[in-house]
Parts: structure tokens; sequence; C-alpha cells
């Protein structure tokens, strides 16, 4: 999946860019030459969420470096990149299988309960 967005920077001149969705990562394109700007893997992206003060605009971190995007379809490129980013962690990170434990209640009452670490 592809979004046309315009990378918002303060100290220079702002300029577009295709953000492109794959199963392990996001890239930005240069739609002008069609070459590949950035790759960055899900893991890095650890902020993700709209500018409420501006609509359309929208702000990543990754790897602890800030970025900010404008695109028309903010809230499907968002939606579209929370998702990939689930899918990625449900698939490819490590989570260990469930530990079967009892959980008893404060009345005796006893349940079986998954515990996912």
């Amino acid at each position: 999946m592809k979004f046309q967005t315009t990378k918002l920077r303060s100290w220079r001149s702002s300029y577009s860019r295709i953000v492109s969705l794959h199963p392990t990562y996001f890239t930005t394109i240069d739609p002008e030459t069609f070459s590949e700007t950035n790759r960055y893997n899900f893991q890095a992206l650890t902020k993700l969420s709209p500018d409420t003060s501006t609509p359309d605009v929208f702000l990543m971190e990754i790897d602890k470096e800030k970025y900010k995007y404008k695109c028309a379809h903010r809230g499907m490129l968002l939606t579209e990149l929370k998702r990939a980013k689930f899918t990625y962690e449900m698939n490819y990170s490590k989570i260990s299988s469930p530990n079967l434990n009892l959980k008893v209640f404060t009345a005796e009452v006893r349940v079986n309960c998954k515990l996912y670490l």
C-alpha cells in the first residue's frame, strides 16, 4: 500500500515522498525518481500520532528521531501503519508460549487462565 505525503521541515523546504508499506518494514520513495530514500523496520517505529493542531499532519518517531508528514489521507495512512506494525509484531516478534496458571479470587473461586510473557 502506498501513500503520497509531504515531509515537513522547519529549517528547509518541504518535499514530496511516497510512503510504501511492506510486511516487515516501510519505505519512503522520491516520487520524481521513484528511488527509495529511506527504509525503516517496524521495530524502529516508536511513536505514531496525528498532529491535533493541524489537519492532515502526523508525527512519527523512529529511533528517537522525530518526523512530521502531511497526507490528505492521514487517517487511512495511520491506520494502515499501525495495522502493519501490529501484524509485524504478532508474526515476527518473539512471543513466549502461554503458561497455564490458576487464578484464585478472595471468595476461593478458582479460574484457569493463561499468562503471556
